[in-house]
């Protein structure tokens, strides 16, 4: 049996700064749209519940969205989310996910940081220039990461791995 979840938080016009901190098992992952809301999250699968909670720290809204403890489903029939966030504030990612299909669009935000660390995944993630410098930070399993950078943003890649092949289209 497949079951639909939706967790949203509202938007308050007094938020600049967001973070996301979102902790999750293997499945597809997908943030491609933008909401009103702060953060809007649907879940598809039966792969257990997730537990969205904010909070203000210092000057930021800190949005963590995990699976609850103990709820996590071996046998189980997908997990598939979507994200979907507001574009007024200035966004940091910390996304500690299984083996998993991303598809991190997140190009019409403005975003700050972008942390990811996975194990054997698909990432696919796309960066805007709405804001005037963006740090990436990859930490992966066996992957596939195709990164994709507007072409008049200043980039700078520094890689450490093992065993890996690297390709740079565009890079001069």
């Amino acid at each position: 049996m497949v079951r639909i979840r939706i967790l949203q938080s509202p938007f308050d016009s007094l938020t600049q700064t967001a973070v996301l901190k979102f902790e999750a098992a293997a499945g597809d992952f997908t943030i491609n749209t933008v909401t009103d809301k702060l953060i809007e999250f649907d879940k598809k699968g039966n792969v257990g519940n997730y537990q969205l909670k904010t909070e203000d720290i210092d000057s930021a809204k800190v949005v963590s969205l995990k699976l609850e403890e103990g709820h996590f489903r071996w046998h189980h029939n997908g997990n598939t989310v979507n994200l979907k966030l507001n574009v007024v504030p200035v966004w940091d990612f910390d996304f500690d996910i299984g083996a998993a299909n991303i598809n991190f669009d997140l190009s019409p935000y403005k975003t700050r940081d972008v942390k990811i660390g996975c194990g054997a995944s698909d990432i696919k993630l796309t960066i805007g220039d709405k804001y005037p410098s963006t740090n990436i930070k990859v930490d992966a399993g066996a992957s596939s990461i195709h990164i994709k950078i507007p072409s008049k943003s200043a980039c700078q890649i520094n890689t450490d791995s093992f065993l890996t092949s690297k390709e740079f289209q565009d890079m001069v």
